[in-house]
């Protein structure tokens, strides 16, 4: 309940565990930025980037149903136990875009990556028969735990694929 914060976005914590941003100075002396990001459950940060107009992405893990998402999101309502999520922020660390990304189980996020258009691309693992899916490889879950691999628009309203990525084990999307 102390976390130093500076200019937050989210000045206290939502409750339960949550995500954090921060920035440093370039010199590592001084923070430039720092904010809580999440709602009452467990809230975990997995993936950051800057994309090529500067805009920070964040994505990651949440229990939280009232974690921050916007109207317009590809995903407002929270799926599951657990839920992937991605968030953008502005050049001025305003919340832009926020969504999660899941089924009726559980599904996080492990890493992020993105395009040279720094369009976002996201793995992580799932145990949801009914994970969200678009013009998939794998179209259904084929084990008890499978990889999922999703790519995003930039405003995060519309995924522009997403697909299941497993056999009859347990496999889980780690780097992409």
């Amino acid at each position: 309940t102390n976390f130093p914060t500076l200019i937050p976005y989210q000045a206290k914590s939502g409750g339960g565990q949550d995500g954090f941003l921060a920035k440093l100075s370039a010199t590592g002396s001084a923070l430039s930025y720092s904010s809580y990001l999440g709602g009452y459950g467990a809230d975990e940060v997995t993936g950051i980037y800057r994309d090529p107009v500067g805009h920070i992405l964040v994505a990651g893990t949440t229990s939280s149903p009232n974690f921050p998402v916007t109207a317009g999101a590809f995903q407002t309502i929270f799926g599951g136990a657990t839920d992937g999520f991605v968030t953008r922020f502005g050049t001025s660390w305003q919340l832009l875009n926020s969504t999660f990304i899941g089924g009726s189980l559980n599904d996080g996020i492990t890493a992020m990556a993105q395009d040279f258009h720094g369009l976002p691309y996201l793995t992580g693992t799932t145990d949801s028969t009914d994970f969200p899916v678009q013009l998939p490889l794998q179209s259904g879950n084929a084990g008890a735990l499978d990889a999922f691999v999703v790519k995003m628009s930039g405003d995060l309203s519309t995924m522009l694929f997403g697909t299941y990525l497993g056999g009859s084990g347990n496999d889980g999307g780690n780097a992409i």
